[in-house]
């Protein structure tokens, strides 16, 4: 597993639309991740209108400055992949970031935690993963 500086991470306080280390939800701590440790410089509202709209986190990044591979298989995933799941009923409500057999999201009871992402419960909701590297950076 590759690493980062999981206590910057884990200090954040979840805030529900957060965006930065002052307070996040689960798509402001994915965002701070790719702009932080990806390096991938990324607007703050270029993957998502509605919190019930995750989807459209595959589907704009076609005009992006930055590559993407849609990825429909769990084993599939490799580390700092952003993971989609359908946990709310219809829609894909929740994001977090792969850590090879675990993942990094926040939630609104427990705050920043790093999960199992074979876990029963997180098989059972995974969605898709989305694969980012940036064109300019050919290392990620």
């Amino acid at each position: 597993m590759q690493k980062f500086n999981r206590i910057k991470y884990l200090s954040i306080p979840y805030v529900e639309g957060g965006r930065d280390f002052y307070g996040a939800d689960c798509y402001g701590l994915v965002l701070l991740f790719i702009k932080n440790e990806l390096n991938i410089k990324i607007k703050d509202n270029i993957f998502y209108d509605s919190v019930s709209d995750y989807v459209k986190i595959h589907e704009q990044t076609d005009s992006l400055d930055f590559k993407h591979k849609k990825i429909h298989n769990l084993k599939d995933l490799q580390f700092g992949d952003v993971i989609v799941f359908l946990v709310h009923g219809k829609f894909n409500s929740h994001v977090g970031i792969c850590l090879g057999d675990k993942f990094f999201h926040t939630q609104k009871k427990t705050g920043p935690i790093i999960d199992n992402l074979y876990s029963h419960f997180w098989v059972n909701r995974f969605s898709f993963g989305i694969r980012l590297r940036d064109e300019n950076n050919t290392s990620n």
